[in-house]
């Protein structure tokens, strides 16, 4: 459901006309030393806090430049990570939902990430915005490894480091404009300049886009994937002396499409039938027959049947964020003292079909929907002091604290006018749709709009409104200590605390008794979770032309809590002979800590023109993160495997044949077990020495972009990317994998200085595959579609 178009687009419109900018899109990627000789590009990256050339950091760093950006058309998150060797995303159910694996650690639904996103140099304090479109960006950096000691909680996997474009003394600006398939259209544009010489600069840009989508449920002949995003950022770069800077960011996005778009392809599901009323089906899956147990594999799916959506709504997704930010740096004889100090909002409304997602429900005669609302709110302060980097032992110190709270309702909602006895009792004036004064109160209001009554056709089935309440403070330090002109030790600490709480709020009727008779208005449940993250860093550098190094970390998640009584639910359920049924569930799930070991090198050769880097890591999980979904009564659950292990391999290449190419390439190969496990998988499968799910086996890419000139002043290039995905286990049971997936992306384009035109296309093969699946019960959600386009841009 896309609202308020027409008006959104004006504004959009009003204030692209008075933005322009300047984007260098046709620099060479080659630098040019100073007798003109063909080089690979110099990257400078911040990787470690401080500034550094990408081939002397001693970790494996994938930096995209502002050029790599423009050429690869990188405008999302999911555009980098397919360029990046043993990393990939999971976009599921919403625009919200983006789950970054990396290194064989994954994140799942309802936890804290494995990567530390850190965007012009504030960390994130909730993953629900990573999804969002990236506009304007001057560099990105992937930084794998564990990075706690600098990063903090969460960044068992590494570390994202997104740095927009700053405003510059000199007034520039481009506007940009946009059409492709799936009736989607895009207009962008910034302008950038001195608001005060030399003492204050500005730079703001506006970006819109809209699309009608680009795949269609057959059931009801709509598009499943709507999308419609208004998006603005504004900087102020305040020179206040000599010697202290202030950096202000204000950025807000609104993004609508639809909610769901779920298709449940395992056999007794496909067809709308729920476990406990098809004990036996035919071959066809279609006829339940009484008193037969269910056989596993008719609640199992197959993440190589591709199923369009088949539910009688579409739903809605909307997410609203704003971000405030100050970026203090004040230069001092001791060092650099850095205040960053962000403030940030993100309401997340997401309404689409009920599981098991098939126009007829599993309750006979009731279609229904679920709502899915999170609001968050949090507070961040960090403060360092950076020593200088022309000196042998250098150091960073610092301390940071975070406090964030998220309100989050979940809802099993009518969406027919029927009447049932269900378990609610007595109306809330303030949650039924007949008083939709709360932004989340649209999930209670149904397809009819009706006010909910006491036992006759309510709004809502169930009713759950938690809120989680997190106040996390840390303090770190890293030393640096040239130990000779070739040989650097470095050592970093940092220890964690993390207070968690989560506090009931929704009224006693709304609870979901039926299925959590514990539950209990106003109950609180807290926990603490902390650790002492080390990293030691051996680097040595025999010549300017090769870097080996050599880490050992450690990491950590926090933990969190599942519903209450959770677990007594799903054992009764089991003994209940009910199939498919996890086991290790509890009401809460313990923090996640890891220990790491990596040594790698980088080398430059052919004067230049060749850049090679290679890595082997190892690492052991204690109590790693897995996620079930517990279908009979539709809860997301999470539970810990005990022990597993990870060895991998990874490897780039970049190498400038002449002066019109440049080929770049990636592998990495992932090779994860389970090795200690306390509970049996569903079906009884033992999951000691299966691979850890969500993690491809292999990611393999291949980019080669060409150049030329034409006459004085024209440009053109050709950029073209091939990616493998290996074969992927989305289960701990690992019941069937995904086939590899192969993926063609391509970006051409021509013009001068001043204007760009260019042609592009993701996944041009038109490959349908599962991006996420979850077995039992064999819900898929698919990856987007082919999708083409073409762009112009005018630069001022």
């Amino acid at each position: 459901m896309i609202v308020n178009r027409s008006i959104r687009a004006t504004a959009a419109i009003a204030a692209l006309s008075v933005a322009f900018a300047a984007t260098p899109a046709f620099a060479q990627s080659e630098a040019q030393s100073s007798a003109g000789a063909m080089v690979l590009e110099e990257i400078v990256v911040t990787a470690r806090k401080r500034s550094e050339n990408l081939q002397d950091v001693p970790a494996s760093v994938v930096a995209f430049t502002e050029l790599d950006i423009d050429r690869a058309r990188i405008r999302s998150a999911r555009d980098f990570v397919n360029l990046t060797p043993n990393m990939s995303m999971v976009e599921s159910q919403n625009i919200a939902f983006a789950f970054v694996n990396i290194r064989g650690l994954s994140q799942v639904r309802n936890v804290d990430p494995t990567v530390a996103v850190v965007v012009d140099g504030v960390l994130q304090t909730t993953s629900l915005g990573f999804s969002k479109d990236l506009y304007d960006v001057q560099q990105i950096e992937v930084l794998k490894g564990p990075q706690g000691a600098l990063y903090g909680r969460n960044a068992t996997g590494g570390a994202i480091n997104i740095t927009t474009k700053q405003p510059g003394d000199e007034f520039e600006g481009y506007v940009r404009a946009g059409v492709g398939d799936g009736d989607s259209y895009s207009l962008m544009a910034a302008v950038s300049g001195p608001i005060s010489e030399d003492k204050l600069l500005g730079r703001l840009v506006v970006s819109y886009r809209d699309a009608d989508g680009w795949r269609e449920n057959p059931n009801i002949s709509e598009m499943v994937d709507p999308y419609e995003d208004l998006s603005v950022q504004g900087k102020l770069l305040w020179l206040i002396s000599d010697n202290v800077t202030a950096d202000l960011r204000f950025s807000y996005s609104d993004s609508e499409s639809a909610g769901s778009g779920f298709r449940a392809n395992a056999p007794n599901f496909n067809t709308g039938f729920a476990v406990s009323t098809c004990s036996q089906c035919t071959d066809e899956g279609t006829t339940p027959v009484a008193g037969v147990p269910v056989p596993l594999e008719n609640v199992v799916g197959d993440p190589d049947i591709y199923l369009p959506p088949q539910g009688n709504r579409n739903g809605l997704d909307d997410r609203e964020a704003w971000v405030f930010s100050a970026k203090i740096d004040w230069d001092t004889e001791i060092g650099t003292v850095t205040s960053v100090t962000a403030i940030d909002s993100l309401d997340h409304i997401s309404i689409g079909e009920q599981f098991p997602y098939y126009p007829d429900s599993f309750i006979q005669g009731l279609q229904a929907t679920f709502g899915q609302n999170r609001f968050h709110d949090s507070f961040s302060q960090e403060f360092r002091i950076t020593s200088a980097s022309d000196q042998r032992l250098r150091w960073i110190v610092g301390a940071y604290f975070a406090k964030s709270e998220l309100d989050t309702m979940i809802s099993v909602n009518h969406d027919i006018d029927i009447s049932l006895p269900i378990q609610v009792q007595g109306t809330d004036p303030n949650i039924g749709g007949n008083n939709p004064t709360r932004p989340w109160d649209a999930s209670f209001a149904g397809a009819t709009g009706g006010a909910p009554t006491p036992n006759t056709n309510p709004a809502a089935l169930s009713y759950t409104f938690d809120t989680f309440e997190s106040t996390a403070t840390a303090v770190f330090a890293q030393i640096n200590f040239d130990v000779s002109d070739s040989v650097e030790l470095s050592f970093a600490l940092r220890y964690d605390r993390d207070e968690r709480e989560i506090r009931i709020n929704a009224l006693q009727q709304y609870l979901p008794v039926f299925a959590f008779p514990s539950q209990t208005e106003g109950e609180v449940r807290k926990n603490d979770y902390d650790s002492t993250q080390p990293k030691l860093t051996l680097r040595w550098q025999p010549n300017d032309d090769l870097t080996i190094y050599g880490t050992l970390a450690q990491g950590f998640r926090s933990g969190g809590f599942n519903l209450s009584a959770v677990s007594t639910i799903v054992q009764a359920l089991t003994d209940a002979g009910i199939p498919g049924m996890p086991q290790g569930v509890e009401d809460s799930w313990e923090q996640e800590d890891t220990s790491s070991i990596e040594i790698g090198f980088k080398t430059t050769g052919l004067d230049g023109r060749l850049k090679f880097d290679a890595a082997v890591f190892y690492t052991e999980i204690d109590d790693a993160f897995n996620f079930v979904f517990v279908a009979p009564i539709v809860s997301q659950v999470i539970r810990n495997v005990d022990e597993a292990e990870i060895k991998g391999f990874e490897a780039s290449v970049a190498f400038l044949a002449n002066e019109h190419l440049e080929i770049d390439a990636s592998y990495g190969v992932i090779d994860s077990e389970v090795t200690k496990s306390s509970w049996i998988g569903a079906g009884g499968v033992d999951i000691v020495g299966k691979t850890l799910p969500l993690n491809p086996e292999y990611t393999a890419n291949i980019g080669i972009t060409l150049t030329g000139s034409f006459g004085a002043d024209k440009d053109a290039f050709l950029r073209v990317d091939f990616s493998r995905l290996g074969e992927t286990f989305f289960e701990a049971e690992n019941f069937i994998a995904r086939d590899p997936v192969d993926l063609v992306n391509v970006n051409a384009g021509f013009g001068t200085d001043t204007w760009q035109l260019s042609v592009w296309g993701k996944n041009l093969g038109d490959k349908d595959y599962v991006a996420e699946l979850i077995n039992p019960p064999g819900v898929n959600y698919y990856a987007r579609p082919r999708m083409v386009g073409v762009e112009f841009t005018l630069r001022f």
